[in-house]
């Protein structure tokens, strides 16, 4: 939970670095897109944002540019494979 704790001390708002989306977003887009895939399903989480409000706006202003939302499905697609590739895994 540290580092999310880091990553909500740094957020601007509503981007990383403020009101434009930079670099900084969409190398922090995959991680998070895939935290929110694995963390509830394999360690339990209910909400990756709780307690996080500036990085749970964060990722919903993310999820709302046209531009992220072109890449959204790449990210989704893979984590998609590794639960069917993992589907035996052991859930906490």
């Amino acid at each position: 939970h540290m580092q999310l704790d880091v990553l909500e001390g740094i957020v601007a708002g509503p981007f990383v670095a403020g009101s434009e989306i930079t670099a900084g977003d969409a190398s922090l887009f995959p991680t998070v897109v895939f935290m929110e895939s694995m963390l509830p399903k394999y360690f339990g989480w209910a909400d990756v944002f709780a307690g996080r409000p500036k990085l749970r706006a964060w990722w919903q202003a993310v999820q709302a540019d046209a531009e992220a939302a072109k890449v959204g499905p790449m990210p989704l697609c893979r984590v998609a494979r590794f639960h069917a590739c993992n589907k035996d895994m052991k859930h906490v």
